[in-house]
């Protein structure tokens, strides 16, 4: 078509897309087509068709700039917006918004970004496909709004889009950058750059709740807008209500990858993209939000040769290992393992390839245990502060007076707090010079033929007050060299007694019944009385005292109760006495009880 002469010269908008405003050329002057354009233009004999237009049409460098992108690459070269390169727009398909093509037939230049996925001024997503046919839209056809199958485009209904991907895209556009952090959500003080918000999303943007790319690098098909479009969700979910989603999708990929010493293979691609894609200083808040999470949350220990990691990082760490643990707090080995054993100290085990751990501590777990373990000491240091037999010490952690920090039970050694220590320390009254006697818990121990429970319990009642000890001068001493008063001693050992039912000796049960211990000693010989043998010599059951004199009764108890001698009584009786000097040879006779009743009934 030589000598062509543009009449209609349709006016450049702000910002529009250059092959809407080429195809908006076109149809002004009755070309069919882009291509049809680009042929008149070269019929002029210029290699450059581009200048050829700008002259035909005279657009000055003002309108020019107008343009928004690249032109086709036939066309020649156009200047690009400040920052950005040929391979961040849509080069084939274009996107368009419907309510926005209802108003006015141009293609608004934001359109061709590849990361622009919906409109900014409507709040709706883009689209890049026909509703009725489901064809996507070339440069190539004769119309801005109409489809080839004949649709309106601007008659397409619009997906409103959320907020947290239209602060998001708002970033990406130079308009708005002053205020894109606050918008997104982003820490106060973080100023990015347009392409480093398009990096910076892009790269982000492949990773959501548990899952990471294979890579980090520049993402594949992003001119497709369902591509583009879950991008900017993804980044967009991430940046919002930072950096609590942040740190939620490191949690995620870490636990993912299991326990591991390698940070590289806990975070896998994350951590090459924090500190190799994305090196700038303009991403430090992304590194900073990633070691506050390995402080806290971090199960090995960061060594110096993590050379990209903050001084501050590796000198402020969460967790420790058992050889800085002991060194930081004193406490021996062999405790820290016990404590471990018994999960009082929070432990982690993290396997290496040689197939052994790596155990961790927390330090905050170290220092309450270290807290716990002050003073503390084991059984033997505790028996010799109490004064009293390790035997003891063993029957009161059995009655629950003492709470080892360590037991056997765990299968370790005894380890006893410094609270415990104090609780073996008792008050005492000084004691008086008098009549009144006395016995040392010593010697009551030693020698007192106490039973073993029956030791233990006088020595818990003495730490709870419940006996009054004495000592010469008064105050708080170990509970092994206090005094205590016979007679209540003796009062208290009879209601424990009572209480759980513990057998008694042959002279207590003596006494108990109100005879002579040989007059018992005979009984339980005739098998009148059942006694069993402990180490401790002879035992009564109480129980066994109550059957007895349910079963039998004394003649001297009958003679007192009938107010007369047992000699008169006995002539008096018709029952057959069970034992007695004239029946086995014993001091005392004895009757059954119910033979006895019988003939007191027949005589009234």
């Amino acid at each position: 078509m030589p000598g062509i002469h543009l009449a209609m010269r349709p006016r450049p908008l702000t910002q529009e897309s250059t092959p809407g405003y080429l195809l908006r050329v076109a149809m002004a002057n009755g070309l069919p087509s882009i291509p049809a354009l680009f042929r008149a233009c070269c019929d002029q004999g210029s290699l450059f068709p581009f200048g050829v237009l700008r002259r035909l049409l005279v657009l000055e460098d003002e309108e020019v700039l107008q343009l928004f992108g690249p032109l086709p690459s036939r066309w020649g070269k156009n200047e690009l917006p400040k920052e950005l390169s040929v391979q961040d727009f849509i080069h084939t398909y274009r996107r368009w918004c419907p309510r926005c093509l209802s108003k006015q037939a141009y293609q608004q230049g934001y359109w061709d970004l590849k990361l622009v996925t919906l409109c900014t001024r409507h709040q709706v997503w883009l689209q890049d496909r026909c509703p009725q046919c489901g064809a996507k839209q070339g440069w190539n056809g004769s119309s801005l709004v109409y489809c080839a199958c004949g649709y309106c485009l601007s008659d397409g209904s619009a997906e409103p889009a959320g907020c947290l991907p239209l602060g998001l895209t708002k970033a990406l556009l130079p308009e708005s950058t002053a205020t894109a952090s606050q918008d997104v959500g982003l820490p106060a003080g973080v100023q990015l750059s347009r392409i480093q918000w398009q990096r910076l999303v892009c790269r982000l943007g492949q990773f959501s709740s548990g899952v990471q790319p294979s890579r980090p690098g520049q993402l594949a098909r992003l001119d497709d807008l369902g591509t583009a479009r879950a991008i900017i969700e993804n980044a967009a979910a991430i940046f919002h209500e930072w950096p609590t989603r942040f740190v939620r999708l490191l949690e995620d990929i870490q636990a993912a990858a299991g326990p591991s010493i390698s940070l590289k293979t806990s975070f896998g691609v994350l951590y090459r993209l924090l500190y190799v894609e994305l090196d700038d200083s303009a991403y430090q808040f992304l590194r900073d939000c990633f070691e506050d999470h390995l402080k806290t949350n971090w199960w090995g220990v960061v060594c110096r040769r993590n050379s990209r990691l903050k001084p501050s990082t590796l000198e402020k760490q969460a967790r420790m290992t058992k050889k800085q643990a002991c060194q930081a707090t004193g406490i021996r080995p062999s405790v820290l393992q016990h404590l471990a054993q018994q999960e009082l100290l929070p432990i982690q085990d993290v396997p290496l390839p040689s197939g052994r751990k790596a155990r961790t501590f927390r330090q905050a777990d170290v220092a309450a245990a270290a807290e716990v373990v002050q003073g503390a000491g084991n059984l033997s240091e505790l028996a010799l502060h109490a004064n009293i037999a390790e035997r003891r010490i063993r029957d009161l952690v059995k009655f629950g007076v003492l709470k080892p920090i360590i037991s056997r039970a765990g299968g370790s050694s005894w380890l006893f707090s410094a609270d415990d220590f104090r609780q073996m320390l008792v008050p005492t009254d000084v004691l008086e010079t008098g009549d009144r006697p006395m016995v040392a818990l010593a010697s009551l121990l030693k020698s007192g033929r106490l039973a073993r429970e029956e030791g233990g319990s006088l020595i818990a009642a003495i730490l709870a007050q419940e006996v009054s000890a004495f000592t010469e001068s008064g105050g708080m001493v170990p509970v092994g060299q206090v005094v205590l008063g016979q007679e209540e001693v003796v009062c208290w050992r009879k209601n424990w007694r009572q209480q759980h039912g513990a057998p008694l000796s042959i002279p207590e049960a003596a006494i108990e019944l109100g005879l002579k211990q040989e007059v018992v000693y005979h009984l339980i010989r005739k098998g009148l009385l059942d006694a069993k043998h402990v180490s401790t010599g002879g035992k009564v059951d109480q129980q066994v005292i109550q059957d007895f004199r349910e079963k039998y009764v004394a003649l001297a108890d009958l003679a007192r109760e009938k107010r007369t001698s047992p000699r008169h009584l006995m002539s008096s009786i018709t029952a057959h006495p069970v034992s007695g000097p004239e029946v086995d040879g014993g001091r005392q006779y004895f009757f059954w009880r119910s033979e006895v009743m019988a003939c007191h009934v027949d005589d009234r």
